[in-house]
């Protein structure tokens, strides 16, 4: 999305890392530093039998924040019986 890319863009960070199965430049601006080429659930296996720790779920904020999207969401994909 161009926010994510805006805001990446802005931050600099040092390290910016993109996850995706087929190695495909998709960042414009360059800021991604490292490509795997891998899906998500294989870089998750492989950090778990290296030894990172698994955690039980998501962090507060990120909890909070999947739940509000959800709310938009469903809102905006339930019928509201206004145009039937």
């Amino acid at each position: 999305s161009a926010r994510l890319n805006a805001f990446s863009k802005a931050a600099t960070p040092q390290l910016h890392m993109r996850v995706a199965p087929a190695p495909i430049r998709m960042d414009q601006d360059y800021t991604v530093t490292h490509h795997i080429p891998c899906s998500l659930q294989a870089l998750a296996e492989a950090l778990v039998e290296r030894g990172l720790s698994r955690y039980p779920g998501p962090p507060a904020f990120w909890k909070r924040l999947s739940d509000s999207a959800e709310v938009v969401v469903d809102a905006f994909l339930t019928p509201s019986g206004a145009f039937t």
